[in-house]
């Protein structure tokens, strides 16, 4: 039984590799756009944080290296200090 799945799974590596680049691609967007879209509507919810939800999203997809610091980490402190600002210029004066 062992040997047969080895087979199997052969075969579906060499199939995999057959395919287009182009394809493959596709396929994994196709597959990752669920989360993508739960997360933006997650983000974009609250009417209060969506202009710092979005800022967060967009410099991380940017995926740039800033003083050798990834995307990823950008995205969340230009978020949050978008989200801040926004907080701070919305509050009334006493």
């Amino acid at each position: 039984m062992l040997s047969d799945t080895r087979h199997i799974r052969g075969n579906c590596g060499g199939f995999v590799r057959g395919l287009p680049v182009a394809l493959i691609a596709v396929t994994s967007g196709l597959g990752v756009m669920g989360a993508l879209i739960s997360s933006a509507t997650g983000a974009l919810a609250d009417p209060d944080g969506r202009e710092g939800g979005m800022v967060a999203l967009l410099c991380t997809a940017a995926n740039f290296t800033l003083f050798g610091i990834g995307a990823p980490f950008w995205g969340l402190v230009f978020g949050v200090g978008v989200h801040l600002l926004m907080r701070w210029r919305t509050q009334p004066s006493s």
